[in-house]
């Protein structure tokens, strides 16, 4: 059934008016004249984005010609979604995952000053920058300036704002605004959202993307028909874009009724525009690794392929990092090549494909008569991809929480990562496998010491009391207990004063000159022969959203986690030092030499 649009007050009128513009006081309505084909063509462009942006829209191109526009692949979807969701009286959420040059903001202020001829709204569009929303305005204001088509509306437009009108009375607003303003979108509410380059927004003092956008939608009327494009390329693995961007459906979804976080996603690779092909070129060098996946599984041809070769050398110095910045293949790889991995590409291309393939068991550790058991549970605190094995070689590592923000208060607090690996192993019966993360304490981990350390000695017998390596000094606290309890644990060579022999102390300590160490440790653990197995999405996706900053850091993105980051790269730097699967014996912890001195609590 179709939803009737709820009254939205503006300027004296009412949304259902939108239409057919009558005022909030309507008089009867006389009979509709029989439209002739003339006036047929004419209510289909009214009332019809796409066929007014195709007839009757002037753009301008790269060399400043003024010309009508021919949709291309993108500009396309991006009208069917948005007139089907008109179509059906829909509220409008669209997210685009923006290609370079082809016309996303220009489709998207079309569609912006469309409806807002077409229905009585109040529109807000905002940028990143002050020049890049000056430029959104000026486009929308372009096409206001040479719409030839004769709608019953007078368009004014100010620097700041356009106002359309209709017999002396407000129709419709557009207004300009920046995510520069600490205050953007709290100016009343809206019915047309136009967002560019969200993935963008500044994230430095009272300005976050976070609640850039938290006020926008919030100023935005949720009501059928009501619109909001946010378009953006992308910027890293991390941020409200992708965050939303992993929960939001795509058209074809939401047709089946999947509807995700309410959001429709749209993206266009580059090899399915017109203009990406480059003809009379022959392609005479053999197809290297990612051409050849490319023909397998886009279905690339020579054009294509000659056309990839010419970008790649003329505009992108030959690095397949930064044409996949520029020109993505698919939407994760455009999030993952835009934020400056420390991890290569072609590394974090197959732990995307490997993620989940391998679920875990999920559950307890239990103690039983021959050592510690595993205990099939959903509620369980324990993930395990691989039993431990007679002829394995084990390493544990712990990367503690950091002090201070492991509170409760915190928004979010930092966690401990607990994991297990195996060496690479070759079994007398034939059997061989890689170095692998085998198992972990379950994710997100906010333990108390006592209870990680629990957690800790359990999975130490579980596989043959492996060698424990614990970060400091957050983890001296850990270190302390587990030493109690008579655990294997790493020990480094610290430099003894004036020349001394050098001393073994417990723990590793990371600082800036080991991080850069074991980072470069697991990059090439990562892109070895065979490389390092993982399974777990949770560590994969840190590891795609870990980056070289502008200033050189090797950290998370803003708002991401590198726990399971540094306790793997540790891991893997000392993997040398795993020791042998032992078969474990009960665990009895002894008496303490004074215990005839105890007194029981209560005397009988």
């Amino acid at each position: 059934m179709a939803h009737r649009l709820a009254p939205l007050t503006l300027g004296g009128m009412e949304s259902s008016d939108i239409e057919d513009g009558a005022h909030h006081r309507r008089a009867p309505r006389k009979p509709k004249p029989k439209l002739k084909a003339t006036d047929k063509a004419l209510a289909g462009i009214a009332t019809s984005a796409g066929l007014w942006f195709a007839t009757c829209a002037k753009i301008l191109t790269k060399d400043q010609r003024l010309v009508t526009p021919d949709p291309n692949v993108y500009q396309l979807h991006l009208l069917e979604v948005y007139e089907w969701c008109m179509a059906n009286r829909k509220p409008c959420r669209i997210l685009a995952l923006k290609p370079r040059q082809k016309g996303s903001s220009t489709v998207s202020a079309a569609l912006v000053y469309h409806h807002c001829r077409r229905f009585r709204s109040r529109a807000l569009q905002i940028a990143d920058r002050y020049k890049n929303s000056d430029n959104l305005y000026a486009m929308t204001c372009r096409y206001a300036e040479h719409d030839d088509f004769p709608w019953p509306h007078q368009w004014q437009a100010t620097a700041t704002s356009a106002v359309l009108t209709r017999n002396g009375r407000l129709w419709s607003r557009i207004d300009r605004d920046t995510a520069e303003n600490p205050r953007a979108g709290r100016s009343g509410t809206v019915q047309v959202l136009h967002v560019s380059e969200a993935a963008h927004f500044a994230n430095d003092g009272e300005k976050s993307a976070e609640k850039t956008m938290l006020s926008l939608l919030n100023s935005l009327a949720d009501v059928p028909r009501s619109v909001a494009i946010v378009e953006t390329t992308a910027n890293g693995s991390a941020g409200w874009f992708y965050d939303r961007w992993l929960g939001a459906a795509t058209f074809e979804e939401s047709l089946a009724g999947q509807l995700g976080n309410g959001w429709i996603k749209i993206f266009a690779p580059w090899h399915v525009f017109d203009d990406s092909r480059l003809t009379g070129e022959a392609v005479l060098e053999p197809l290297n690794e990612r051409e050849q996946r490319g023909v397998t599984l886009f279905g690339w041809d020579t054009d294509q392929i000659a056309w990839r070769r010419w970008t790649l050398a003329q505009k992108c110095a030959g690095r397949d990092d930064l044409f996949d910045q520029e020109y993505p293949e698919d939407d994760q790889l455009a999030f993952v090549a835009s934020g400056r991995p420390r991890f290569s590409l072609a590394g974090l291309t197959r732990l995307r494909a490997a993620a989940g393939k391998i679920a875990p068991k999920v559950g307890f550790l239990r103690e039983t008569g021959d050592g510690m058991s595993f205990e099939p549970h959903a509620a369980g605190w324990a993930q395990v991809w691989e039993e431990p094995r007679e002829e394995g070689r084990y390493l544990l590592w712990c990367d503690t929480a950091t002090g201070r923000e492991q509170t409760k208060d915190s928004h979010d607090p930092d966690r401990h990562s607990i994991l297990v690996l195996r060496q690479a192993f070759a079994s007398p019966q034939g059997e061989h496998g890689p170095a692998m993360l085998v198992a972990r304490v379950r994710p997100p981990c906010f333990d108390d010491w006592h209870i990680l350390e629990e957690k800790v000695i359990a999975l130490c017998r579980y596989y043959g009391r492996a060698l424990i390596g614990v970060e400091i000094p957050m983890g001296l606290t850990l270190i302390e207990g587990l030493r109690r309890a008579g655990m294997p644990l790493f020990k480094r060579r610290a430099a003894g004063e004036h020349g001394a022999v050098p001393l073994e102390k417990l723990g590793f300590q990371s600082n800036t000159a080991t991080k850069p160490l074991v980072i470069s440790s697991l990059s090439r653990a990562l892109d070895g022969d065979p490389p390092l197995a993982v399974y777990d999405p949770h560590v994969i996706d840190e590891l795609r959203s870990f980056v070289t900053h502008d200033d050189g850091r090797e950290a998370a993105l803003p708002g991401k986690h590198d726990d399971d980051v540094m306790a793997l790269a540790m891991a893997v730097h000392h993997l040398p030092m795993a020791t042998a699967f032992r078969h474990d014996k009960p665990h009895h912890a002894a008496p303490p030499a004074d215990l005839h001195r105890w007194k029981p609590l209560h005397p009988r």
